[in-house]
């Protein structure tokens, strides 16, 4: 007679694979009902409406998130211009009067781009 421990193991792995494929076919196989086709016509006019749905709310998240960033490139621009034009001011106000000291000296180029 085989041995007891053998047995077991070979019964343990043939129920192990068993239970291997029933899990990978039922994630796998289609979800209908053969019972009821109407049921299964709504479940699959309901998935392509909200499939339809979520792609639309991606579609407009995209879009605002773009307009959004649009705009906030506009801003940078803006800032950069008046940083320009305070820099430039500053610079013709030290001649204006006169000075030179370092602590009164021009914005410099690093200011211009937002590294602060």
């Amino acid at each position: 007679m085989p041995d007891p421990g053998l047995m077991m193991l070979a019964i343990s792995a043939v129920l192990f694979q068993v239970i291997v494929i029933v899990a990978v076919w039922h994630t796998t196989s289609i979800r209908r009902s053969t019972d009821d086709p109407e049921e299964d016509a709504r479940r699959e006019e309901q998935e392509r409406r909200e499939g339809a749905a979520r792609r639309i709310r991606n579609f407009e998240e995209r879009e605002r998130r773009h307009e959004l960033e649009k705009k906030r490139g506009e801003q940078r621009k803006q800032d950069a211009a008046m940083l320009r034009e305070l820099a430039r001011r500053t610079a013709s106000l030290g001649r204006a009067e006169g000075e030179h000291d370092d602590e009164k000296a021009p914005l410099l180029l690093r200011d211009e781009k937002n590294v602060w």
